[in-house]
């Protein structure tokens, strides 16, 4: 039998029922395939974080699931810590309690509403991807063999992931060294527990609202072996008493369940057109309650591309950001799983590093990287001074648009804005390559941007770039917030036209570009902007000596800083500073800095008899985006290297 849709969705967990409501609600054909007749009633996840809860407000989840119980404090490898302190103005701040089962129900009645075909009881046998499309072979108990056929593929089919295989998917890493045991019980009556370390190993226990107790333990020293199976209750009864001295056999198993410190990632999220997301995708030990989180992120992230594609929006560079943006993230997510891991579960070697640990904690700004780190806020990991010093970046958890960063000065804002901690736009017009490569240098250096296509001075280009930059924030942040704006593109007028040959259609290309784009981009950005953001605007040397070649181009850029002043003025009240930087000859790759005789009679315009680099600028311009230039607004800074002196 066929069945015709646009999207084979592979498991019906958490990520795969996101993944399906998000293309039900945009019009998309979707249908999953589950192997289990009935849903699971084995709650493996409880924990939900802020940037989840940010997703499933937004989706209407929230509502189907009514009251989520706050889940208290957090911790880091079994040392407390505040979850709040990510954001503690946000109103998801901390950790919410819900288990996997009620969350699983909520997002299949979401998916099914809006189109979605759920179909269990299907185990995948076979896939084949003919190029154009994917042709997935199932079969039912009843040995039926049934065939789907679609656009794409999408493996959500958890740590056994047979899309995985059967794709070809490469599963790198390492195998377990530890293992811990986890069981609820009816009727045991036992004091709660949370992460006691004891003599011979560690033990949690917590009652679930229907009298039934969570235990999990772990011996020291214990090993996975050659496990297989599922443990009996025996082994966690007797593993129990070696580490806590209670006896807990009388009780029932309602579930028994063991998980160790495997740790694989795919290499590529996507092998033609199928695509993994979810726990198929990486493996990773449940510490931190951060598994459930990175699958549902997962899925949040490549609905919206897959969407795109299908809709013509773009073409598979979409499905190739959703690889350039979740690998990524996902790797340092497993970094900071690991060492939590160590923390919890080593021996008594590893108590001077948890003293350690629980010191540095006492400190705000480490309290604040780590929650960050496991409530899925952005937190970069380069290595300036700054960060080296605080742990985390000036604009750490900031958003920021660069026009025309590319190339050039925009490219190096937009890197040093990254490197910094914020989120980076990358707009481009025309370019998306060199848009491209901004992001991948970006991501080498553990940013975070993705790219926003644009052309400037044409009808509804604002309304384009804005479109794009909204979408991309939604899908990494969950919310459409902006902390900085900067806006560095323009239009130059050629070299040796002079005033008299300028055209009417020139200098309105001129104009359009330079002053009508960046003044409706501050416009439009004044309701996304938070209070306390920054807009820079990247003028000209040329506003302030006369160069006749270029009166038509310094009339726009003398229009910018008409934007910078008035617009100071108008914004104070609301914390936001407006600048100008005007940068002077400066080495923007073109071919004239290739020719030594050019560039050294250029240099002799600096008072440093140099010509400037980009980043000579980019960091004048990252400097007014911190904190630190809090008390400059409708300032006009010379970063020409002193062109400007005479």
């Amino acid at each position: 039998m066929s069945s015709d849709t646009d999207v084979i969705v592979v498991g019906g967990g958490p990520a795969g029922l996101l993944l399906a409501g998000d293309l039900g609600a945009a019009g998309i054909r979707v249908t999953v395939v589950e192997q289990l007749h009935v849903p699971s009633t084995e709650s493996r996840a409880s924990t939900v974080h802020t940037r989840t809860m940010d997703l499933l407000a937004e989706r209407g989840v929230l509502d189907k699931l009514g009251h989520v119980p706050n889940g208290g404090r957090g911790h880091f490898g079994g040392v407390s810590l505040d979850l709040t302190a990510a954001d503690p103005s946000h109103p998801f701040a901390g950790q919410w309690k819900c288990p996997q089962t009620r969350l699983e129900v909520a997002l299949a009645d979401r998916a099914i509403e809006l189109g979605a075909r759920l179909r269990r009881g299907h185990v995948l046998t076979g896939l084949v991807d003919c190029g154009g499309h994917i042709e997935a072979t199932t079969r039912t108990e009843d040995g039926v063999s049934r065939q789907f056929t679609g656009a794409y593929l999408i493996g959500c089919d958890g740590e056994q992931s047979t899309v995985r295989d059967l794709a070809g998917f490469r599963f790198a890493g390492t195998d377990a060294t530890k293992e811990m045991l986890r069981a609820d019980v009816a009727g045991i009556d036992i004091p709660n527990r949370r992460f006691e370390r004891l003599e011979h190993g560690l033990a949690t226990a917590a009652r679930w609202p229907d009298g039934s107790t969570r235990v999990m333990v772990h011996s020291y020293g214990a090993t996975p072996g050659d496990r297989t199976t599922d443990p009996t209750f025996d082994e966690v009864v007797a593993a129990w008493e070696k580490v806590t001295g209670e006896h807990i056999g009388h009780g029932t198993a309602l579930w028994l369940n063991a998980f160790d410190n495997t740790t694989r990632h795919v290499t590529e999220y996507r092998r033609g057109r199928v695509l993994l997301a979810g726990d198929a995708a990486h493996r990773q030990m449940p510490v931190g309650g951060q598994a459930l989180n990175i699958a549902l992120q997962d899925a949040a992230a490549l609905g919206g591309k897959l969407v795109g594609r299908i809709t013509g929006e773009g073409g598979d560079e979409l499905l190739d950001d959703y690889h350039r943006e979740r690998h990524p993230v996902v790797s340092r997510a497993l970094t900071n799983i690991q060492a939590q891991t160590l923390l919890l579960l080593g021996g008594p070697e590893v108590d001077p590093v948890r003293d350690l640990f629980a010191d540095l904690m006492r400190f705000p700004a480490v309290r604040t990287h780590l929650a960050q780190m496991i409530s899925g806020s952005t937190v970069s990991t380069s290595s300036t001074e700054t960060k080296e010093t605080t742990g985390m970046g000036r604009l750490t958890g900031k958003t920021a648009l660069v026009t025309g960063s590319s190339r050039g000065i925009g490219r190096a804002t937009a890197l040093r804005l990254a490197e910094e901690g914020a989120l980076v736009a990358v707009h481009y017009a025309t370019n998306e390559d060199a848009a491209r490569e901004t992001v991948t240098l970006i991501e080498k250096g553990g940013g975070r941007a993705f790219t926003v296509q644009a052309e400037l001075g044409v009808p509804g280009d604002v309304h384009e770039l804005f479109l794009g930059l909204e979408r991309g924030l939604k899908e990494r942040i969950g919310d459409t917030t902006l902390d900085i704006v900067v806006n560095n593109a323009g239009a130059t007028t050629p070299t040796g036209v002079a005033p008299e040959d300028v055209t009417p259609e020139e200098f309105d290309r001129l104009f359009a570009v330079n002053a009508k784009a960046p003044f409706f981009i501050v416009q439009r950005a004044l309701d996304l902007l938070r209070d306390g953001g920054r807009i820079i605007n990247v003028s000209s040397g040329l506003t302030r000596f006369a160069n006749p070649e270029q009166v038509a181009y310094s009339m726009t850029k003398g229009a910018l800083e008409q934007i910078t002043l008035h617009f100071a003025r108008h914004l104070a009240s609301r914390g936001i500073t407006v600048n100008t930087v005007a940068p002077g000859i400066t080495n923007n790759g073109g071919p004239i800095f290739d020719i030594p005789e050019a560039v050294e009679q250029m240099a002799q315009l600096s008072a440093f008899k140099r010509v400037g680099e980009a980043n000579d600028v980019a960091d004048v311009v990252t400097f007014l985006a911190t904190d630190d230039a809090r008390w400059i607004t409708g300032a006009f800074i010379d970063a020409s290297g002193g062109t400007l002196l005479g």
